[in-house]
């Protein structure tokens, strides 16, 4: 009885160890190929080891029957490449593992990496190699899967309109949209420099920022800053947006992105929008031409649409212009450039207004200002033409 049960122990025993190694047999994709060739470089054998049908399809047998069955079911975009890499080895070149399709028995495809060590003869000649086939197509699957992603979110990002910017916690540039390159493009190259210095021309943190907000309260953080030009000054206006960026695993911030949406159309709307509701209160109030064209003119000039001008009438009995309000410009020296250009009668005929623009014009390599007049109708005078029409009328 005791002979009978060690026996049934040591059996059980050994079908523990024969299903252990069953299951390593089968976890066990990789496979062992010996290809031999002849002094002329022709192939005379080929082995593979009994594993090859996990990942081909096809038996020892199979191979060992059709010495060139192996080329024979690698794809067919990528036959010319494996075939290129037999040649360096026939060269001697040292060569690093290479990766490729092969088409299974039953019409799989598969990614395999093929590592081959290569034996030479005294004279340098190939005699024949050992590969290591490893089956790769679930790591190929998941590096395809993330490159698509990426170019996914990639195309995303260049194709958003508004400016995307990503920033370390050090405020500085990791990365930024096409529109961000384009507003900022005295600047580049934008990756790798702080935000502040590239965006506000400054050599400390802006004062308000939401990026600094978005990153102490690990909350989305909003505000309006200056647009900068070249010269650091203002040219427009900003939304801005700050999203902290959080590491999925630890959860500590790793960065903020900035979401800039430009709106300087928007504040200038709404500036000229609060102007003109006070300019109606003012021209309503005026009891003279003369009172409602200084506030028309005042308000010009606040928009930041005309830099300088003045406002004449032409009296008719003296012959002669008679300067009401003026900023910028001196009435001696319009009536000058009026004489010199001898536009009275008609500016007084067509009874619309002038402009004098000044353009740089090179002579003897230095350049000068050349004085430019034209007639303009009211509605060239954007940000104010509503009062001018309404003055026009009254007048």
């Amino acid at each position: 009885n005791i002979e009978i049960t060690e026996q049934k122990i040591a059996l059980k025993a050994l079908h523990e160890s024969e299903e252990k190694y069953k299951r390593m047999t089968h976890a066990i994709t990789d496979y062992i190929v010996s290809v031999k060739f002849d002094e002329n470089g022709k192939i005379v054998e080929t082995e593979h080891s009994p594993a090859c049908k996990v990942i081909t399809g096809y038996t020892s047998e199979e191979f060992s029957s059709n010495s060139y069955l192996w080329i024979q079911m690698v794809y067919d975009e990528d036959r010319n490449r494996v075939l290129e890499y037999i040649d360096n080895l026939h060269k001697g070149k040292k060569l690093k593992p290479i990766e490729h399709r092969i088409i299974r028995k039953d019409g799989e495809i598969r990614w395999i990496r093929n590592t081959t060590l290569p034996n030479y003869n005294e004279k340098g000649v190939l005699v024949s190699y050992q590969c290591l086939i490893q089956d790769i197509t679930q790591q190929k699957t998941t590096e395809e899967a993330i490159l698509e992603r990426e170019n996914f979110l990639s195309n995303i990002f260049f194709s958003i309109q508004d400016g995307i910017s990503v920033l370390d916690t050090d405020f500085t540039i990791l990365r930024v949209n096409k529109t961000i390159e384009k507003w900022y493009s005295y600047s580049m190259p934008l990756v790798g420099k702080k935000c502040y210095e590239a965006y506000q021309k400054r050599k400390e943190k802006c004062e308000i920022c939401p990026t600094k907000e978005a990153l102490e309260t690990k909350q989305p953080a909003c505000t309006i800053v200056p647009m900068r030009g070249s010269r650091k000054k203002v040219v427009g206006w900003f939304e801005l947006y700050a999203f902290p960026l959080f590491d999925r695993k630890t959860g500590v911030i790793k960065g903020v992105i900035e979401y800039v949406r430009d709106i300087t159309d928007r504040i200038k709307a709404e500036k000229l929008s609060e102007m003109q509701k006070k300019l109606g209160i003012l021209l309503s109030a005026s009891n003279t031409i003369n009172e409602a064209m200084e506030h028309i003119f005042k308000s010009a000039f606040q928009t930041g649409e005309v830099d300088s001008g003045g406002f004449y009438f032409f009296e008719e009995k003296k012959g002669q212009f008679s300067l009401l309000y003026s900023k910028g410009v001196k009435e001696n020296e319009i009536i000058k450039i009026l004489e010199e250009a001898k536009l009275h009668n008609d500016i007084i005929k067509k009874k619309k207004p002038f402009y004098i623009s000044y353009k740089p014009v090179k002579k003897g390599g230095n350049s000068i200002k050349r004085r430019c007049m034209k007639a303009v109708s009211y509605t060239h005078l954007r940000a104010h033409e509503t009062s001018l029409h309404l003055v026009c009328r009254l007048l």
